[in-house]
């Protein structure tokens, strides 16, 4: 090999470890998002929510459906397990690609609806999804919390 090659695909290599992959981020924001929302339960003195695979899987599913259909509305059916005998859904987004959690979880303080799924006694779980994306031109980062109660 080329010097010049070697020294091009070190500096590629380099680079490319500095970078934070793209599940790790949505990883943490999915963390910062579960936070925030148990510090709203805990503000309102409701027990913490607790992550579940298997709403964490239809949140994601349903924000890339969301996604790739080009459309912001809520489910009409929430795919998750069905020894969940209760859900709930809550959805945002913003525009752009980084995740924004603290906004999302925000709004969904902010709106009357949202907050009563989040912290209300009934749900026990939760899984949040977000994915990015064009909705009609715009680039936006579609979020969706789903609720459950075994």
């Amino acid at each position: 090999m080329r010097p010049t090659r070697i020294l091009a695909l070190a500096v590629l290599t380099f680079t490319l470890a500095l970078l934070p992959p793209p599940v790790a981020e949505a990883g943490r924001a999915r963390a910062e998002a579960f936070t925030d929302i148990n510090q709203m339960r805990a503000q309102a003195g409701v027990p913490p929510l607790r992550l579940n695979r298997s709403l964490n899987r239809s949140a994601r599913a349903y924000a890339l459906k969301m996604i790739r259909r080009q459309y912001f509305g809520h489910a009409s059916r929430i795919q998750a397990s069905r020894r969940f005998f209760s859900l709930g859904e809550v959805i945002g987004f913003h525009f752009g690609r980084r995740p924004q959690p603290r906004l999302i979880v925000g709004m969904w303080h902010r709106s009357a609806t949202h907050y009563r799924a989040l912290v209300g006694r009934r749900y026990r779980y939760v899984g949040i999804g977000k994915a990015y994306g064009r909705i009609r031109g715009r680039r936006v980062s579609v979020w969706v919390a789903h609720v459950g109660r075994r």
